[in-house]
């Protein structure tokens, strides 16, 4: 499924980044600084992930657009996906302390 959701490597920097500072919405300049991705590449990415959904324009100032996390059930499975997997490294980690100690 995730492979689905995120083409490459970009798409998912984009969207960690601004999952990480979902309380923000950030411009395609701003995206492109603050991922190190060029600002074309940053453009096309956020297309493709406004295409499917992951994220979403929030407003337009003068030609600047502003992008953040949408949330709908795709990233709300996301999200729980990555809480499975963190409890579950979580739960890995214990088991590995136990055993060695």
């Amino acid at each position: 499924m995730i492979r689905q959701l995120f083409s490459t490597i970009s798409e998912i920097d984009i969207y960690d980044f601004l999952k990480e500072n979902e309380e923000f919405d950030f411009t395609v300049s701003e995206i492109s600084k603050y991922t190190g991705l060029s600002r074309k590449t940053s453009h096309e990415k956020i297309n493709t992930l406004s295409e499917k959904g992951l994220i979403q324009r929030t407003r337009i100032i003068g030609r600047s657009k502003f992008y953040s996390v949408a949330y709908n059930q795709v990233t709300d499975l996301l999200e729980k996906a990555e809480s499975a997997h963190m409890l579950e490294m979580e739960l890995n980690n214990m088991k590995n302390y136990r055993r060695y100690r």
